[in-house]
């Protein structure tokens, strides 16, 4: 579990986050662990779960602290990082501007 404040979106990362998912998160919690870097200088480097980590910071700023650390799992860094943005992205309905 990692402080959702010590977790770093990629650069690459464009996605926006819906109420749907925000209140999902809210009532259930994580369901899909974010697959994130080791860390670097005390933060984490998010390569798949951006949306769910924005999810987590709109119920911060709403107050709703109890989903504040999220479930992560570690991964080394390669090539194929790239690849699996794109993969986790590919379940969801995207506007046409993310397509």
């Amino acid at each position: 579990m990692v402080d959702v404040y010590d977790l770093e979106p990629s650069k690459e990362n464009f996605y926006q986050v819906d109420d749907s998912l925000k209140r999902s998160v809210e009532f259930v919690g994580i369901l899909q662990p974010l697959l994130v870097k080791q860390p670097e200088n005390g933060k984490y480097k998010v390569i798949a779960g951006h949306r769910r980590r924005l999810a987590v910071l709109a119920l911060m700023e709403e107050g709703k602290e109890n989903r504040r650390y999220v479930p992560c799992v570690f991964k080394k860094e390669d090539v194929r990082d790239r690849l699996a943005i794109i993969l986790a992205n590919r379940f969801r309905d995207k506007t046409d501007w993310e397509k």
